[in-house]
């Protein structure tokens, strides 16, 4: 919705500005530029933040789109503030660019747009003094202008580019939390829930293994709830050893546990065995503060290769496959 609203908001200021060009047209402050080259302009502008923007968002880790997306805007509003002959006073349409790509991209660097922007500044100055570009105001003044709209430049998206950071830390730390289980850092059953729903639509291959540690009553009473709560922070830290990064620990509460694993990448066979053997050894692994107990578990691996089942029956499945066991 934010991304939204900034890109409309952009395309509003267009069309004002193409109202404001009229305006001044009639008033003769800019009868150098053709009033039709310049509607086509804003219309190519438009279209092009269109097109690139789609492009980039297709992969929005590439650091190269963003590079593609910022100077591609940056060298779009050079080239229609500055056909103008009013390029040196309408900074402002550089805070507006470089305002919706902070707004549209979380973790955006300020300093990256800046960049951009001020050499898109630059090369109008340079076509201004080449008589490339038309002015309507001295030279000089242009050139002073430029310098001190580029230092307020970096001030606006300075301020603006903190507070977006900031906003977005805050919304990331929200989700983290609202996905997080409190005690052992493991992923919550409601990120699992959506996770599995989203494998599943989508037919992946997938492994789920379901994880009930055994007696674990026993451990509370003989050693204290809060031994206990270390028994579960240990074995939500072995389990994290069992699976892969993109892979899922969850812990789905009190001492059971599950296990969210997709295909490899390397494209190894998903064999439900191996797993379960891996999670047995890892969590029955001695514990020094309970010894000679031992923390022992019981698994249940189920293999979903191409998706047909719906979430709520591989979870049933690999609940009684565990008990089985």
């Amino acid at each position: 919705m934010r991304s939204a609203g900034w890109r409309s908001g952009g395309y509003c200021a267009a069309v004002l500005a193409l109202g404001a060009f009229w305006w001044m047209r009639h008033v003769g402050l800019f009868a150098q530029t053709s009033y039709g080259w310049v509607v086509a302009s804003i219309a190519l502008a438009c279209a092009m933040d269109v097109c690139v923007r789609r492009w980039q968002q297709r992969r929005p880790h590439s650091i190269f789109r963003v590079h593609v997306w910022i100077a591609t805007t940056a060298a779009t509003t050079t080239l229609v503030v500055y056909e103008t002959g009013w390029g040196s006073l309408f900074a402002i349409g550089y805070a507006v660019g470089a305002t919706q790509m902070l707004a549209q991209v979380p973790t955006f660097d300020w300093r990256l747009a800046y960049g951009w922007n001020i050499a898109a500044i630059a090369f109008g100055e340079v076509a201004i003094a080449c008589g490339l570009a038309p002015s309507m105001i001295d030279t000089r003044l242009a050139h002073a202008i430029a310098l001190t709209g580029g230092a307020c430049l970096a001030i606006v998206l300075w301020i603006l580019g903190t507070a977006l950071s900031a906003r977005a830390r805050a919304e990331q730390r929200l989700e983290s939390q609202a996905n997080t289980d409190v005690l052992t850092g493991l992923w919550n059953r409601r990120a699992f829930t959506e996770a599995l729903d989203y494998s599943c639509s989508c037919r992946r291959p997938l492994m789920l293994a379901f994880v009930d540690l055994d007696d674990f009553k026993s451990i509370n009473d003989t050693f204290g709830h809060h031994l206990g709560d270390d028994v579960l922070v240990e074995v939500g830290r072995r389990l994290r050893q069992v699976v892969r990064g993109d892979d899922m620990a969850v812990r789905y509460g009190g001492d059971e546990f599950v296990l969210l694993v997709s295909e490899p990448p390397s494209g190894e066979a998903l064999d439900p065995d191996v797993l379960a053997d891996r999670i047995r050894l890892s969590v029955n692994a001695p514990y020094g503060p309970i010894n000679p107990q031992r923390i022992r578990a019981s698994v249940g691996v189920v293999l979903d290769l191409d998706g047909p089942r719906l979430a709520h029956d591989l979870l049933r499945e690999a609940d009684e496959l565990m008990y089985e066991r």
